[in-house]
């Protein structure tokens, strides 16, 4: 199983870094004026194994579409801190499998911290945010909280690294559909030119997900076709039955933990508009050391107004 502590050191490291660059304490400047930022974004993708089954015959491969609305108003307190707030509206769509759908609004609070001048000093930033989760699927509605800390620094003027520390919880109506997870990741981004950039990032999380399986697989597993081990597991896990992926099929929320690596390509149209091409795969392998890949190919628009 992969180790998370690699990462987590070098997000500490990055944390000496800010802390060794801090410098003497300097007199404070004068507060900036707050500033309004709204923005929007649309992304299509094609998701191989979208409902995260182990069974190769059975998995489900779909194409999905998601838009989000975000205002956020940012103010500089002094010199070294700022303080963001936003609110923003995130609907996400999966016609073949339309029971997954669902809309999302969310609040949100940031403090950030610049430790020093120039474009090379790091910047560590804290966040925290509230939302509804308004599924399609009655049992996965919910209250969601999100909270974490995100460390940023540029090597050069076109070399840019960071490492973030994030914990997710949705306290859904029902117990199968309650998830939560703990991740850690590492980012770089590097600008190749004046319009483009390319950008990879490695993260592992680990906690409750939910993942899907067929009625006749269940029961095999069950029955102890993927080991005894696994039955003992699966007979005690939170599930229902729900059909998003089929008639009868089961919703499952497993311990895991899930390996993903990204590699994208962005592209500045203009000051405003922006595109990106994101290829991924993840493995998420749960508690009975079953696993299930996905891979996905996204693309989004972006524009700052």
């Amino acid at each position: 199983m992969p180790s998370p502590r690699p990462l987590l050191g070098l997000f500490l490291l990055l944390s000496g870094i800010s802390s060794a660059q801090t410098g003497p304490a300097t007199p404070a400047a004068v507060a900036g004026r707050a500033a309004f930022q709204p923005s929007f974004s649309a992304a299509v993708a094609r998701v191989d194994n979208i409902s995260r089954t182990s069974d190769v015959a059975t998995r489900r491969d779909a194409t999905t579409y998601e838009g989000v609305l975000a205002v956020v108003r940012s103010q500089q307190l002094n010199r070294a801190w700022s303080l963001t707030t936003g609110a923003d509206v995130t609907t996400f769509l999966e016609p073949a499998f339309d029971r997954n759908e669902f809309t999302s609004v969310a609040g949100r609070l940031a403090v950030q911290r610049k430790a020093g001048l120039g474009p090379l000093a790091p910047v560590l930033r804290f966040e925290t945010a509230l939302l509804h989760h308004g599924a399609r699927f009655r049992s996965h509605q919910g209250v969601g909280v999100e909270t974490g800390a995100h460390l940023s620094k540029r090597l050069t003027s076109s070399v840019r690294v960071a490492a973030s520390l994030q914990w997710r919880e949705l306290f859904a109506r029902t117990e199968t559909f309650d998830t939560n997870q703990r991740d850690v990741a590492v980012e770089g981004t590097w600008d190749v030119a004046e319009r483009w950039s390319l950008a990879g990032a490695v993260r592992y999380a680990e906690g409750r997900f939910l993942t899907h399986v067929s009625p006749t697989n269940w029961s095999r597993a069950l029955a102890g076709t993927l080991g005894p081990d696994a039955a003992r597991v699966y007979a005690s896990i939170p599930r229902e039955v729900t059909g998003l992926y089929g008639p009868n099929w089961l919703t499952y929320r497993p311990r895991a933990h899930v390996t993903t690596g990204s590699v994208s390509l962005l592209f500045a149209l203009n000051d405003h508009a922006s595109a990106e091409l994101q290829g991924s795969t993840a493995t998420l392998v749960d508690e009975a050391d079953i696993r299930a890949p996905t891979k996905s190919l996204t693309l989004r628009l972006g524009y700052r107004f």
